[in-house]
């Protein structure tokens, strides 16, 4: 028989407040994984529902229990499937009153995750630090926003032109006899925690090192040898802050590092030792 279940202020009866939901451990679930939905709630609700958004299934039903100064109660979904994937609201409710409802709270997104092969563009800009960060995408079908890829590898953006540019020099000096040693010195008025030097030319993620204080900012000492042709190039270092990893200085001058006494085809057979 069809029941009618109210969940809006009625004069004289008091509905329970209401409750909140959470999605353990996260909204973004693989597909076979498992997945909580926890409803919890002040108010000393006995019951909770949980229900589908557009699901012809009637909400599901759970006894709260008491813990932690409130009431709860656990939906499991083990394993997920892409059929669970959706909105999802919760309710309370108590036993003498089964269909007096609390408000529902604010949907929770269960998006559960496919692999899909496609891309889009997205445009940032102005750049502002804030845009500094670890990114990743995921992807959806079209018309169904519950149904996500995998997300993809991190990607790293970096914000420069935060602080003031360091300088660059080398020992003892650009020009470098092949299988001898050279240090590119760092330096900068600003106390920076950690310096960054970064080759135009090798496609090897930057050379990190911490920065050393001194009476007039800091700076860092990148030590390289015996150098070899790939050393030559292009070199620009930066400063960061260590709470602030993503946001580096303006770039140093370029310097440009020579390497004597190789031969021509030398640049294109060694490895070189650079430590990038």
């Amino acid at each position: 028989n069809p029941q009618l279940v109210v969940s809006q202020v009625c004069p004289g009866r008091q509905l329970p407040s209401t409750p909140s939901l959470s999605v353990q451990p996260g909204p973004m679930v693989a597909s076979g994984e498992n997945v909580t939905l926890l409803c919890q709630s002040w108010s000393s609700v006995d019951t909770f529902l949980l229900s589908k958004e557009e699901a012809p299934d009637p909400p599901l039903r759970l006894r709260s229990e008491y813990r932690d100064g409130h009431y709860q109660a656990k939906f499991s979904m083990n394993p997920v499937t892409s059929a669970q994937g959706g909105t999802y609201r919760c309710y309370g409710s108590y036993s003498t009153s089964p269909y007096l409802l609390s408000h529902p709270v604010t949907g929770a997104l269960i998006a559960e995750l496919h692999s899909i092969m496609l891309q889009d563009s997205f445009l940032a800009g102005p750049v502002t630090p804030a845009h500094a960060g670890t990114y990743r995408c995921c992807g959806s079908y079209l018309g169904s926003s519950s149904v996500w890829s995998p997300p993809s590898d991190p990607l790293l953006i970096v914000v420069t032109g935060v602080y003031r540019k360091p300088s660059l020099s080398a020992q003892p000096g650009p020009l470098v006899k092949s299988e001898g040693n050279m240090t590119l010195h760092c330096r900068s008025e600003i106390q920076f925690e950690s310096f960054v030097l970064h080759s135009e030319e090798l496609s090897k993620a930057p050379w990190h090192l911490p920065g050393q204080p001194h009476r007039e900012g800091s700076h860092a000492n990148f030590i390289m040898g015996p150098v070899t042709a790939a050393h030559a190039g292009t070199y620009r270092c930066f400063g960061f802050l260590n709470h602030s990893f993503y946001e580096w200085s303006t770039p140093s001058d370029l310097l440009d590092i020579m390497i004597t006494g190789t031969q021509m085809g030398t640049f294109t057979s060694e490895t070189g030792a650079l430590p990038l």
